[in-house]
């Protein structure tokens, strides 16, 4: 059996970390000894973060297909996801599942060398006989991060681009009285705004009846006029005067009015938005409909999905997204790990709402300052800054990488107002990092369907189970409870 070395502590019941600094039968065992995640059929993550599978047939422990698995050598190891089937249900299947992680570990032991990788066994419970349990998903789903690039970068920035609206220009003024036209002499004339006559723009101005009639567009009017009524309604200039005073015609192009431009406007077709199959933000900011928003985002990478999101709730509920605030984090401009200080690692910056525009300009900005660098991130630092740099606000919202534990836990009792976590990326129970956030604040949980608002068995130190994982508080601090 190929050693398999690793450096971290297993937790489990949905979350298990490795102990040991080589590998052994009790590391297997102790994974499967934890209590087992039963749901009824397993999904792989649609957002987020890559996602690949390891098939193995249906009562088997070889690995079928290993294309690609090179990828996760530079990888960051988010989770490894055992899925098996609860057929035969009366049958010990621990050697089974024995032998599937010991396959795991020949061909990827390096997989094990991240201390904040959650290892999860999961018990598809839709399995009733042996062909309905044959088709459901057997063997390994393991959820990473590549490493942060300028073309991933290029890549999420993308993303937020292809939601953001196209600015429109706003509508000329309407003005009744006519502009003077101080314009070079017509001899040269050129396509340019030469004021206003019968209430639409003048586009050009000139003696020449062909050559107009030549420069006309879909929408536009020629108008004859003699110089002298030119001269009356301002519309040549000063030094055209006294040259074109007795001219018999001046032909002038008019544009369409401005409520046919507009109309031309509105038809044109949109911009195509980008496909986010997972709308966990929209969906909701769209049951809660909180007021005056102190928004803080994590803009870290894998995250551009959700990011998009409030730019598409900007874009879409102009009248209804009250976000009074936004703030981003990157969690620390690129900084290298060995130099961040709790508190002071900065990469966090916000303003007040303007436009949609602006969101996601400053959206923009703080992604291409960097991207964290381990999985670690500064929320709580954020949050801070926000409460520091906005006093007027209703709600307090943090959109969080449920894979990302958060590095600055200590700093969470300086603050004291609720804080509503929308988790993103993984619809399985939350980090506990972000269990400790909503309940040592007040605050709440709220995934794509779902808001959990009472955490009170929690705050009294009882068990209480979310997604399908079981927590308790322990010594101020969520953990996962284990068999």
């Amino acid at each position: 059996m190929l050693p398999c070395k690793t450096f971290v502590t297993i937790v489990f019941c949905c979350s298990v970390l490795v102990a040991t600094a080589q590998y052994k039968p009790g590391f297997v065992d102790s994974i499967l000894a934890n209590k087992i995640l039963r749901i009824p059929t397993y999904k792989q993550p649609a957002t987020g973060n890559e996602s690949m599978f390891l098939p193995m047939d249906f009562g088997k422990s070889e690995i079928l297909d290993t294309m690609g698995f090179y990828e996760l050598r530079h990888a960051e190891i988010l989770s490894v996801d055992l899925l098996f089937t609860d057929y035969p249900a009366n049958q010990d299947l621990k050697p089974l599942n024995r032998r599937r992680f010991q396959h795991l570990c020949k061909l990827i032991p390096y997989a094990l060398s991240n201390p904040n990788t959650r290892w999860q066994v999961i018990r598809q419970m839709d399995g009733y006989d042996k062909l309905s349990a044959s088709f459901m998903m057997h063997g390994f789903v393991i959820n990473y991060r590549k490493p942060v690039t300028s073309e991933l970068t290029k890549k999420e920035i993308s993303l937020i681009q292809s939601v953001t609206p196209e600015k429109k220009e706003p509508p000329e003024p309407k003005n009744d009285k006519l502009r003077k036209w101080d314009a070079i002499p017509l001899t040269g004339g050129r396509p340019a705004d030469r004021g206003m006559y019968m209430k639409r723009g003048i586009k050009d101005i000139s003696r020449h009846k062909e050559k107009q009639i030549k420069k006309m567009q879909v929408g536009d009017t020629l108008v004859a006029i003699t110089a002298r009524k030119a001269v009356q309604e301002e519309i040549i200039s000063e030094r055209d005067k006294m040259i074109l005073r007795d001219q018999d015609s001046l032909y002038l192009i008019l544009a369409p009015p401005i409520e046919k431009q507009k109309l031309a406007i509105d038809a044109s077709p949109p911009k195509p938005r980008a496909i986010i199959p997972d709308s966990t933000v929209i969906q909701v900011f769209k049951r809660n409909r909180f007021k005056d928003m102190l928004l803080v985002a994590d803009v870290t990478a894998s995250m551009s999905p959700y990011t998009a999101q409030i730019i598409q709730w900007l874009a879409d509920e102009s009248s209804e997204h009250n976000l009074r605030y936004l703030v981003c984090f990157n969690d620390g401009d690129a900084m290298p790990d060995q130099e961040k200080k709790t508190g002071k690692v900065g990469g966090v910056y916000g303003d007040y709402f303007k436009d949609v525009y602006q969101i996601s300009e400053l959206i923009q900005a703080t992604m291409l300052k960097g991207s964290g660098g381990d999985l670690q991130e500064n929320n709580c630092e954020a949050l801070l800054y926000a409460v520091n740099h906005c006093s007027q606000y209703g709600d307090l919202v943090l959109v969080a990488d449920s894979w990302a534990p958060v590095r600055d836990l200590e700093l969470l009792p300086k603050l004291k107002q609720p804080v509503k976590v929308i988790v993103c990326g993984s619809e399985l129970g939350p980090h506990p990092d972000y269990i400790t956030i909503a309940v040592q604040t007040g605050g709440s949980l709220h995934y794509m369907q779902e808001d959990i608002g009472d955490l009170s068995k929690l705050r009294k130190g009882e068990k209480q189970t979310i997604k399908g994982r079981t927590y308790q508080m322990v010594n101020g601090r969520a953990v996962l409870v284990l068999r």
